[in-house]
Formats: C-alpha cells, structure tokens, sequence
C-alpha cells in the first residue's frame, strides 16, 4: 500500500452498474492497494452504504438500468453533497474525454449539477474517463485520501506559543483582509470598481493573510488561502471573469476562514494541537465536544478548499 497514506484500512464505495468495467477496479483496490470496497449497482444501495464510515466515494454518472434521473448518477451525487461532513467524491465515466478536465463534461445537465454543488461548498475531487489505463483511477483515489490526511492533519495545528507574540498583528491584518475582499466585491456588485481593480484589491489583502497564516504556523489557514489566491490570479490574468457564482464562492471561503483563523487563535495551550474526533455519544464532555466542532470545521474547511480548486479548474 502507498506509504503517503495512513495505516488504517481505508473504505472505498464503488457504485458502478456495468460488472466488466467494475471488477478490474475492484480488485486492483481490494488486491494491490488493501482497501476495503463497498460495491453497489444503483442509487438505493449507494444512499444506504453512504451512511457507513466511507473514505471516497467513486461514482458512475451514467447508471443506465435506472431511467428516473432523481435517481441516476447524478441525483445519487446531490444526495452526497447534501451532507457536508460527507466523503470527496471522484466521477468515473465515460462523458469524459481525458484526465481530470472539467471543462469536457458533454452532458449539459451534469455540468448544472456541478455548478449547484459549488454553491453549497461542496465539489468533486477528481473527474476520472472510463478506459484501459487503471491506474488512473487509482491514482485519484490514492491521491484524494493522501490530500484530505495532509489537510485535516494541519487543520489541527494552532497558534504556537512562541507565535504569541505576532497574535494580535494577525488578528488585526487577518480582520482587516477580510473586510477588503468583502468591500471589493461589494464595489464591483454595485459598479463603483472595474474587474482589473476588483482582483488586485482582493489578491493583495488575500495574500497578506497567506503570508500572516504561515508566519504563526496555521497551516491549513495557509493551504485554504493558497488555493483561493490561485482563484484571484486567475481573475486578475482574465481568465476568470467576475460572476455571482465567484462571489458565492469566495464569500463561503470568507467565512470558513474566518471560523478557521477563531479557533485556531482561541484554543492555544502548549500542545500545539487538538486531537479530531467524530461525534459517537450524548454525553460527551465539554473537551471531545471541542474535539468534534473541530472535526465538523476541518472537514467544512477541506470541502471549501476543494471548492476553489474545483472553480479554478472549470472555469479556466
């Protein structure tokens, strides 16, 4: 098993109705990589084994013996994304051409689908083409958990002790970055700044906050802000032009940001960290309750980190 990846055994669900495109997978992942797989043939399996502690899900688009679209590939997929706190989802199918593009989505209502999802704060991990080369679709998986281990692990790093000193500096830039993106969005909503001005206001005050994150040692803080600046470079090159759905999406990244950057800042002691847990009982302390918050905003702040890399992606 990769070595990128952590000891425990990791689930996959495959829901994939075509048996001779499935079982080669299938085995590769049970086989060659040691995960365990769920494999379902339609939406209703695939709704009831979502519900089990699942790692990533690989999704069929085209679940051909179900002719109601509520419940094809695509209603399975609103289904997943309707949970916050659910898995990354990797698409593998055959409307696309070649590797992990977007933007050669044929089926018009698939890319609607898409683009809803975003608006929630959720978005595909990867689109996989259907074909003889295997290892892709390994890879995705492969890469998708090793991606979401790296970031929930710095999620749970805080301000260290010997950054004390720069705390209140960064409260003070972070607070003031913020108000900048949101000012200049609201500018250009209202016509009062061109799109050139709109993205240099917005990257400068964003790449501030970057810098702050790493300078005190919130990692995550500066991985999410790293993919949104890829986004602002984008707009300020042109090749993103301002919409309602980039202002959704950045105002979403403002606020996990800012729920991010609060506990951070606010659950400092000389650990340095705080441990994740999922929520198992009714009578948990007021500790594991901190524990789960934080796992509940980790997982909020991947999905909007995979969120923006998802825009820069399709919108390229």
């Amino acid at each position: 098993m990769d070595t990128r990846l952590k000891e425990k055994s990791r689930t996959i669900l495959f829901v994939e109705d075509d048996d001779e495109v499935a079982d080669p997978y299938e085995n590769l992942l049970r086989r060659n990589e040691g995960f365990n797989v769920f494999r379902v043939r339609d939406y209703i399996h695939g709704v009831y084994r979502s519900e089990s502690q699942i790692d990533v899900v690989i999704l069929d688009l085209n679940l051909t013996e179900l002719p109601d679209t509520r419940h094809d590939g695509p209603g399975l997929l609103r289904f997943l994304f309707g949970n916050v706190f659910g898995p990354p989802v990797i698409l593998h199918s055959a409307y696309f051409t070649s590797g992990y593009s977007f933007g050669e989505i044929t089926i018009d209502y698939v890319k609607e689908v898409f683009e809803v999802q975003r608006r929630l704060g959720r978005s595909i991990y990867a689109c996989v083409p259907k074909g003889d080369d295997h290892q892709k679709l390994i890879d995705a998986v492969k890469d998708c958990i090793s991606d979401k281990d790296l970031f929930m692990d710095q999620c749970s790093y805080r301000v260290s002790i010997e950054n004390l000193d720069f705390l209140e500096d960064f409260c003070g830039e972070f607070g003031d970055g913020i108000l900048v993106i949101e000012a200049a969005i609201n500018d250009f909503r209202e016509g009062k700044e061109s799109g050139e001005s709109f993205a240099a206001r917005a990257f400068l005050a964003l790449h501030t906050i970057k810098g702050n994150s790493g300078l005190i040692g919130l990692k995550a803080l500066g991985r999410l802000s790293h993919s949104y600046e890829e986004v602002l470079d984008k707009l300020r090159a042109g090749s993103i032009t301002p919409s309602e759905e980039l202002f959704s999406v950045m105002e979403n990244a403002n606020d996990v940001m800012e729920l991010l950057s609060k506990f951070s800042i606010t659950n400092v002691d000389q650990q340095n960290k705080i441990p994740l847990k999922r929520k198992s009982r009714e009578n948990d302390t007021d500790a594991e309750e901190v524990k789960i918050y934080f796992w509940e905003l980790a997982h909020q702040a991947f999905n909007c980190y995979q969120n923006l890399k998802t825009f820069s992606y399709f919108h390229t």
